[in-house]
Order: structure tokens, then sequence, then C-alpha cells
């Protein structure tokens, strides 16, 4: 072998690489539109109460748009952040926050592929106020 199929082969491997991590971001992202141009979210006809609860507490793992990904607090004396996958509409977020939200309400629901290509259905919720 000589040093310029070596570097031919480096920069095949690079390129394909990018093209591959590219193509995973693309599987786990939300649409933020569909292809007919509507918005993902399927609203609800009447704002309802988010599992009775009066308070709960999300952390972001995502950033969209116009919304968030956040995981529901599971344990509140350790801090775990692994229930729930909800989506919260906004601008104004930035991963690993933790936002209280009070009074929280479904006011939709949002359909994406998880990473593994698994199709998930999440509720968006906002706060009562």
């Amino acid at each position: 072998m000589n040093a310029k199929s070596i570097f031919l082969g480096f920069l095949a491997g690079v390129v394909l690489t990018v093209a591959g991590l590219f193509a995973i971001r693309q599987t786990a992202a939300i649409d933020e539109t569909s292809p007919n141009g509507a918005d993902p979210i399927q609203y609800l006809s009447q704002p309802e109460s988010y599992e009775g609860k009066e308070e709960t507490s999300v952390k972001v793992f995502l950033l969209l748009d116009n919304a968030a990904l956040a995981n529901e607090i599971s344990n509140k004396e350790s801090g775990w952040y692994d229930g729930n996958t909800v989506m919260i509409i906004g601008k104004k977020f930035y991963c690993d926050q933790i936002i209280t939200i009070k009074k929280p309400r479904i006011v939709g629901t949002c359909s994406h592929h998880t990473q593994s290509d698994t199709p998930m259905t999440i509720p968006v919720i906002e706060s009562g106020k």
C-alpha cells in the first residue's frame, strides 16, 4: 500500500462517519412540520389537567425550534429525571434546564420516532398558571 491509498481510505472513513452521524441525528429529531406543512402537534379542543398533578418538574434534554423535550422527575428525594417524556412549548430553554410547572395542563400530543426508530407519542404540556 502506498500513502495515496491510505489517505483515500482515511478520507472515505471520515466522510462515511459524518454521513452516518447526520443520519442518526435526523432519525432522532422531531419534524417541525409534517409533509403537508401542518403543525406536528395534535392539539386538544380543550386543555386537560396533566395526570391530576398540581405541580411537576421536568429536565430538558433536547431543544427544538419552538419547544423542548424533557423528562419528568421520577424521584424527588434523589432528583432523578427519568419519568415521562413530555414536550414543552417555548423558545427560552437550554439543555439540562430544570423547570417547575405549576398546574400542568396537557394541550396536545406529538408523535415522533426515537433513536432506535420506535414510534412514540408524547404529551405536550404547559402551565395552567
